[in-house]
């Protein structure tokens, strides 16, 4: 306590009393870390004066910082790991895609041989996706996830997704439309990629879970303010629906839900990743769902304008309306 005292002495006095961190030496001559805390008696004069060892607290967070660093080296490595394997991977893939594709040109194939082709190629482009699914989950937990906001023009970008998914929704058998707020804005300044990516995640969901009805993509408006919008993205649909006991489960990596008939479409990373995507743009997906009553993924974004870029020659698909009376 003499070695204690004069430390004690040179800090400031508090009502409150103080509590510090400082090296004591035991009788045996050894110096440990103890915890010192010195309160006021009031009223009166006197203070009480706890001293605690706190070695094993200290042992304890020098484990939990060298296992911190091991995590942080294996989460690099991995990265690091599945960045390379990406890269040979898709160079003979794209080779087996390509020339997948030729063959698809050839007028001389045979119904079975064209099948074969096809086949070849959706498996090329299921595990193309795969193989970026997992690294885009590998720099998300890396926290090296980047963002490349650009302008572009929403009414084109919704065409262009919404033209991607009807393919899918008809080959299902499914109603899909898109319906835009009438005063959505013709520009917009985000990562258009990542976007579309959440989004094409989000429809190809909803397709898989649906056996009957429609599938329908949302854009609202919120709010605008000082050269910004905030913008609601939403896909409902009339599918299957989700327990609320797995309304979190969902979300993360390789988890999946439902039906072994719907489960076996997937991977399991498609929300995982675009839960992180939409944190990354500065939103939050959530969903509503209901066994039987279908589903309702939506997330907020805030995003700044941008200067109307010219408006191409072509008319919009009846896949993708917006909800007022018309275009502009």
């Amino acid at each position: 306590i003499a070695t204690l005292l004069p430390q004690f002495e040179s800090r400031p006095p508090s009502s409150c009393g103080i509590t510090y961190e400082t090296p004591a030496r035991t009788r045996t001559g050894t110096t440990i870390p103890v915890e010192v805390s010195v309160s006021p008696v009031t009223p009166g004069d006197l203070s009480v004066l706890v001293v605690r060892d706190v070695s094993l607290r200290k042992e304890t967070e020098q484990h939990l910082i060298a296992a911190r660093d091991a995590a942080e080296a294996a989460r690099a490595t991995q990265a690091r790991f599945l960045a390379n394997m990406s890269h040979e991977l898709r160079t003979p893939l794209n080779a087996v895609m390509g020339y997948a594709q030729v063959l698809l040109y050839q007028s001389t194939l045979t119904e079975r041989q064209r099948l074969a082709a096809s086949t070849i190629r959706n498996s090329g482009e299921h595990l193309l996706a795969l193989i970026t699914d997992l690294l885009d989950l590998a720099k998300s937990d890396a926290g090296k996830l980047e963002l490349c906001p650009t302008p572009f023009r929403l009414a084109d970008f919704l065409r262009v997704t919404s033209d991607i998914v009807r393919v899918k929704a008809e080959e299902a058998r499914l109603g899909f439309r898109c319906e835009i707020d009438p005063d959505a804005p013709a520009s917009i300044v985000a990562d258009e990629p990542r976007l579309r990516q959440v989004l094409l995640n989000l429809l190809s969901n909803a397709v898989k879970f649906t056996d009957s009805g429609d599938v329908v993509l949302s854009v609202h408006v919120l709010q605008r303010h000082a050269g910004r919008v905030r913008l609601r993205f939403g896909v409902r649909d009339t599918g299957v629906g989700i327990r609320d006991d797995q309304l979190e489960a969902i979300f993360r990596p390789f988890e999946q839900v439902g039906e072994v008939r719907h489960r076996a479409a997937g991977t399991g990373l498609g929300l995982a990743i675009s839960r992180q995507l939409v944190r990354a743009m500065g939103g939050e997906l959530g969903v509503s769902s209901a066994p039987g009553k279908g589903s309702h993924f939506a997330f907020e974004l805030e995003v700044p304008l941008a200067p109307d870029a010219p408006a191409p020659e072509a008319t919009p698909t009846a896949s993708c309306r917006r909800s007022g009376p018309a275009w502009r």
